[in-house]
């Protein structure tokens, strides 16, 4: 390999460490021209995989379709040897391009039926299920608009095993939900979807995604408190998503269709960008559609929107009737190219049906506030100056009654719940709007002590923005609601977003002078962005939080933070990095004065190490310090820690070939953790006894080699 070629390799690995997105993309469009200069066909493939996956995920699909036919060209002229791991990649990415096609109307219903049908063809002769494929059939034809040959590929698809090709078990039920609401079968859908909206199944982007896509199952079934948990647990995930076009359309329709019209059109402006630089048309399509019934419910009232600049469009007021005629003009537009594509009237049907449906209820409060007020009766809707100080009166002792309550331990009762939102109802009518925040930090506490995650959250950021506005940053009250709602975002599966708010604790502590008191936020914010799938950005927050650590004198503190340091590098695959940080943290742990606490965290730096080295592949290097880590925890009167080197020593054993020593390695393993007191259903027990079965496989597959050899 030349230096060059070594060069466009590592830059390849960078690409890779980097968000998905245009900025990724580019690296990597740069790399592919570099490396056909080199006219190297192993790694102009590797690098235009990579590129189809960048397209992909990074939200330009039609730029992967030249890319992907380049990639399948390759393999089929067989121009470099192909490994199994090669012939995965490529099935995953073709049902990417061909899940992408129904999306954009210049990809004729022909090409589609083709994709398809070769799709097929290639898992048929690889012997691969048809599961996946069945699944891609039946999106591919409802997007069609021809429900016969939909539904037949549904009914394949549910009779037809899964294998590894097929999506994860959370989005295929997804899947099915979405066909069945198609057909228009509600109560079917739902019931496909219920597993994946009460997290008995779990994968990213859900249950976000399902819980929005059967927002009209809810709402045609009259499952009202269904409807609006599942728009608002759904929209607080989708709001920073680029991806979730079509979902944020499902929103829109939610909203003009339950007298939420003010949050749609709110929703709406926050999401302009999407409307002038869509993902694909049929993205841009639903939106449109679904924004143009939102738009005509609040014409002739005198509304108006600021619209971005975008091109040599200025920004500037708009009349919400203005903007409804220009959307509906596009949607149109869309509608006729779609059909077009598929020879029927389907797209301009639903576009039709779209924007003459009428509200499903007059009403349908969202805020816990708003659905107790709505249980009230004579509420004043505008408070003359006389009943302000009747309000404030009322508010002050209804939270003096929630103080009493909530100090004999009475947070669970109903009544503490009733009187915390009496509370803001009544702070919510003057214009004390320091009282309302506390007011909602007690009704956010209260619901977050009666695990109602959702309504706690909620109630959390409006204390949060009200704290905000009357420039409180750092007091006991805000601290506790940054920290309550981070709690309840990580509840409920928004990890990146419980990250951002305690870095905003982290930032407006630092900002007041209190250095101290920031790292253990910035290590939460690390722990929230390992839980949500951003390892690299939680290695910064992890470092960041040793430093102030040290600095401030608390040397076990720093490096525990450098320890999660060591696993998030190592998760973002910078390896080199990952053993170069757990070596620092070994030397600081050596360090620290004797006691166990230094016993203990030499022992466990130590194995970081060794574990680092590991995912190096020095794996001769690696059974050492693995060895030393384990005589370290023996020391210190831990076996059953002593038993996780033990089991890494068996493992790099297996790897290396050697299966005696790995065997013996593993039954030490197996003898620590038993001294150590774990039981045969502890999860380090479980895992040490399938590595002692695939070693006895190993050994049988090698004597059977032997025989036939």
């Amino acid at each position: 390999m030349t230096n060059e070629q070594q060069e466009l390799r590592d830059t390849l690995v960078q690409a890779e460490r980097m968000p998905y997105g245009r900025a990724r993309s580019a690296l990597v469009e740069q790399t592919l021209t570099r490396a056909e200069a080199l006219s190297d066909p192993r790694l102009i493939f590797d690098v235009r995989t990579e590129l189809v996956e960048c397209f992909t995920m990074g939200a330009e699909q039609a730029k992967a379709f030249p890319v992907f036919a380049a990639c399948l060209a390759d393999y089929d002229a067989g121009r470099i040897s192909f490994s199994e791991r090669d012939a995965k990649t490529l099935r995953w990415q073709h049902q990417w391009v061909v899940s992408a096609m129904p999306k954009f109307p210049s990809i004729s219903r022909e090409q589609m039926v083709t994709a398809l049908a070769d799709l097929e063809h290639r898992f048929r002769i690889a012997g691969q299920s048809l599961h996946a494929v069945h699944n891609m059939a039946s999106w591919v034809y409802r997007n069609l608009g021809e429900r016969d040959a939909a539904e037949e590929a549904f009914e394949r698809w549910m009779t037809t095993e899964r294998d590894r090709n097929s999506p994860n078990p959370a989005s295929d039920a997804s899947d099915q939900a979405s066909h069945h609401l198609w057909m228009g079968r509600f109560e079917e859908a739902l019931e496909a979807a219920a597993p994946v909206m009460d997290g008995r199944l779990t994968a990213e982007k859900h249950p976000q995604e399902t819980l929005a896509a059967m927002l009209p199952a809810f709402l045609e079934t009259g499952r009202w408190d269904g409807a609006r948990e599942a728009h608002l647990r759904a929209y607080r995930l989708h709001r920073g998503d680029l991806h979730s076009g079509p979902y944020i359309a499902e929103h829109l329709r939610f909203c003009a269709l339950t007298g939420n019209e003010t949050r749609g059109l709110e929703i709406l402006q926050r999401h302009q960008h999407w409307y002038d630089e869509p993902t694909d048309p049929l993205t841009e399509l639903r939106l449109a559609t679904k924004s143009v019934l939102l738009l005509q419910r609040l014409a002739n009232l005198g509304i108006t929107v600021h619209q971005r600049s975008f091109g040599s469009r200025p920004s500037g007021p708009v009349l919400v009737e203005e903007l409804r005629d220009q959307l509906e003009q596009r949607a149109r537009l869309l509608a006729a190219q779609f059909d077009a594509r598929s020879a029927n009237q389907y797209h301009s049907e639903q576009l039709e049906t779209t924007i003459s449906a009428q509200p499903y209820v007059q009403k349908l409060h969202l805020s816990s506030v708003d659905r107790f007020a709505a249980t009230k009766t004579n509420q004043p809707e505008f408070p003359t100056a006389a009943s302000v100080e009747i309000e404030t009166a009322a508010a002050q002792a209804a939270d003096l009654r929630w103080d009493k309550l909530r100090a004999a331990d009475h947070l669970d009762a109903p009544a503490t719940l009733e009187i915390a939102l009496t509370a803001v109802q009544h702070w919510q009518r003057t214009k004390d709007r320091a009282g309302r925040a506390v007011a909602e930090l007690r009704l956010g506490e209260t619901y977050h002590h009666q695990g109602n995650w959702l309504d706690a959250a909620e109630a959390l950021e409006m204390a949060r923005y009200d704290f905000e506005k009357v420039e409180q940053l750092d007091t006991p009250d805000v601290r506790q609601t940054y920290e309550l709602l981070a709690e309840c975002q990580a509840e409920l599966g928004e990890h990146v977003d419980a990250a951002r708010t305690l870095e905003s604790m982290a930032d407006s502590m630092r900002t007041e002078g209190r250095p101290a008191a920031v790292a253990p936020w910035l290590d939460k914010a690390g722990r929230a962005l390992r839980k949500g799938h951003e390892p690299a950005d939680a290695a910064t927050k992890f470092a960041e939080a040793a430093e102030l650590y040290e600095a401030s004198g608390s040397s076990v503190d720093a490096i525990g933070s450098l320890r999660s340091q060591v696993d998030a590098l190592a998760e973002a695959n910078h390896f080199l990095e990952s053993y170069e940080v757990a070596v620092e943290s070994e030397r600081r742990a050596a360090a620290l004065p004797t006691g166990s606490k230094r016993a203990w965290l030499v022992a466990s730096t130590t194995f970081d190490i060794g574990y680092a080295l590991w995912q190096l592949d020095l794996n001769a290097e690696s059974i050492v310090i693995f060895d030393q880590a384990r005589e370290l925890y023996e020391e210190g009167g831990w076996p059953a820690s002593a038993g996780w080197p033990a089991r890494m020593t068996a493992e790099v054993y297996l790897e290396l070939g050697k299966l005696g020593k790995a065997k013996r390695a593993a039954a030490v393993a197996l003898g620590l953790l038993a001294e150590g007191g774990r039981g045969k259903k502890d999860a380090q027990v479980i895992k040490t006894r399938r590595l002692l079965e695939t070693i006895k496989q190993a050994k049988q597959d090698r004597a059977a080699a032997e025989d036939s050899a």
